[in-house]
């Protein structure tokens, strides 16, 4: 599968590479991690996706780290998408990774943590909205948005006040006040 689907110049078999690695499950994990410790560009992008896909906890969050730190972007966004599945330690990286140096990784980052409900994220996720306000980051903006509207169940946006109220009330909630 590693060497016929997921290695291929074509992205459509690739992706079959990719569902198929995930419904192997574990026993896929150590070819991948292979592939993101000592692959190109292409095959990290796809190991962090497939990695990510079988779950970001143990092995797999550690070779998702690592790759969160490539310096190409394209690997690190793959790395944010990957991360989306995994445990407190993912939730956290990718937090972090609303501070990376490029535009489309945070948007990558924020939209991966639209899956971790708590107020802590929330509230990281409201921080990054004000942010991208102010240096006029539009798509940023949208994707803050769109997080935050997954978090909270709505269909519509919110202003960063009425955001940052919501955070509080989830962590308000999480802290039994």
């Amino acid at each position: 599968v590693v060497n016929d689907l997921v290695l291929s110049s074509q992205e459509f078999l690739r992706a079959i590479g990719i569902e198929l690695l995930t419904g192997i499950g574990d026993p896929a994990v150590p070819a991948l991690l292979r592939l993101a410790s000592t692959g190109g560009q292409q095959q990290q992008r796809v190991a962090a996706r497939a990695l990510g896909e079988v779950g970001a906890v143990g092995a797999s969050f550690d070779a998702l780290r690592e790759l969160s730190r490539s310096p190409v972007w394209r690997v690190r966004s793959d790395a944010a998408k990957g991360l989306a599945n995994g445990g407190p330690a993912a939730r956290d990286l990718l937090v972090e990774m609303l501070d990376d140096q490029d535009a489309f990784v945070r948007r990558m980052a924020v939209e991966s943590l639209a899956g971790y409900r708590s107020g802590r994220v929330a509230s990281a996720i409201v921080d990054y909205l004000q942010s991208c306000k102010k240096s006029e980051d539009r798509s940023g903006e949208l994707s803050a948005q769109k997080a935050l509207q997954s978090m909270a169940g709505v269909k519509s946006p919110r202003t960063a006040a009425a955001w940052r109220r919501f955070a509080d009330e989830m962590s308000a909630e999480e802290n039994g006040r």
